[in-house]
């Protein structure tokens, strides 16, 4: 075997590996504590997840607070929201979100 051969087999596996490791991590995330996963909704748009030790506990699709039955613009104004709530949560404050809290969240992240 070549040289050649020998260091493409290692940088095969090497990416095998990590890519094993992060699809790992990722599962026992969930099952760990809280885990925020954003979704790209079928029609378009997107919306967020919150697990609680793996189990499912907010599926939420849409933009909260904000009138209409619309999906969140984009992936980042889904993800800061679901980080908001958690820290709510954290604080053990109510994990409502607030009409001004919204539409800071989507200025700042879907441009």
């Amino acid at each position: 075997m070549t040289k050649k051969v020998k260091l493409s087999l290692v940088l095969v596996s090497a990416i095998i590996i990590l890519i094993g490791s992060v699809y790992g991590y990722r599962i026992y995330r969930k099952s760990q504590g809280v885990y925020i996963e954003t979704v790209k909704g079928t029609t378009g748009g997107w919306g967020y997840k919150i697990y609680v030790k793996g189990k499912l506990v907010v599926n939420q699709p849409r933009i909260p607070a904000l009138s209409g039955n619309k999906p969140f613009p984009c992936e980042e104004a889904a993800q800061k929201t679901a980080e908001l709530v958690v820290q709510k949560v954290g604080k053990g404050e109510i994990p409502s979100v607030t009409i001004n809290e919204m539409n800071e969240i989507l200025k700042k992240n879907c441009k």
